[in-house]
């Protein structure tokens, strides 16, 4: 929110449309002198976001294609429309773009609200898991 206070985009400018923040935030809790606003995101351990100063470096999220295993998205990877990286539900590497290929049940690697057994396309050999860094 660095262009205007509140109102948060994607690095490429455009506004999303879904939001999870963590109780009480964003909050600029962390202002100084020194880092006069929090105006980049993290996600905590609990997968809620945080306000969080960009003067400090951190993962970051890939934009996906809105698909991520749940319940109601299980067939939205397709050879015709692939799902790019940690989106799913896919059901061979064909449904995949690029070199990525379709995991096996780890779309709740990285999206707790994933049906368990959802598969989502993944850098061969990555599995997202947290302290691995990222994949994207």
């Amino acid at each position: 929110d660095n262009i205007t206070e509140g109102i948060w985009y994607w690095y490429d400018g455009s506004q999303w449309n879904f939001e999870n923040w963590d109780i009480d935030t964003p909050d600029n809790l962390y202002r100084s002198s020194r880092i006069p606003s929090e105006d980049c995101l993290e996600m905590t351990q609990t997968g809620k976001w945080n306000d969080y100063a960009c003067a400090y470096s951190k993962y970051y999220v890939c934009a996906i294609k809105e698909c991520s295993g749940k319940a109601d998205q299980l067939t939205c990877c397709t050879p015709s429309s692939p799902c790019p990286e940690m989106g799913g539900d896919c059901d061979t590497h064909a449904d995949c773009q690029g070199t990525l290929e379709c995991g096996t049940d780890n779309c709740k690697d990285v999206f707790p609200f994933a049906d368990t057994g959802a598969d989502c396309c993944e850098e061969p050999g990555c599995r997202g898991y947290v302290g691995q860094g990222s994949c994207c």
